[in-house]
């Protein structure tokens, strides 16, 4: 039986892959804080939900035509998760596809803290600040 906290994160993923974007940021906090690596114009730290809302839509945008999302696993326990992710995207005739990984904290079944990498920046940061 999968953790409490892997099952909240995949029923986001699923949702998220529904258009569902409520049920997508039910399991943040709203007083979260992000940490997104890098040096394109997505990185840095980000605080509370609402503006990671909107990086999150940044990201997507910046992911270009057809953005697309694929989760390859989660792995929680009661106080972090790991969900590893591949990123797809195309736009002024250039295509990206990346790997990243984020890690949550949780505090009272919440995510109050996560951090953001992908495997090679530097592809990814000239892509995402076109």
């Amino acid at each position: 039986m999968a953790h409490k906290h892997e099952k909240m994160l995949r029923d986001s993923d699923a949702a998220m892959q529904k258009g569902d974007m409520e049920a997508f940021w039910a399991p943040f906090a709203d007083d979260c804080i992000a940490h997104i690596g890098g040096r394109s114009k997505l990185a840095g730290d980000v605080k509370g939900k609402a503006e990671l809302r909107q990086r999150f839509g940044e990201f997507m945008t910046a992911l270009g035509d057809s953005p697309a999302v694929e989760t390859h696993d989660i792995l929680a326990n009661d106080e972090h998760a790991v969900v590893m992710q591949s990123f797809r995207g195309s736009k002024k005739g250039k295509s990206l596809e990346v790997r990243g990984v984020a890690i949550f904290h949780f505090t009272n079944g919440k995510v109050s803290e996560a951090w953001f990498f992908d495997e090679d920046p530097y592809t990814s940061d000239p892509f995402y600040d076109a």
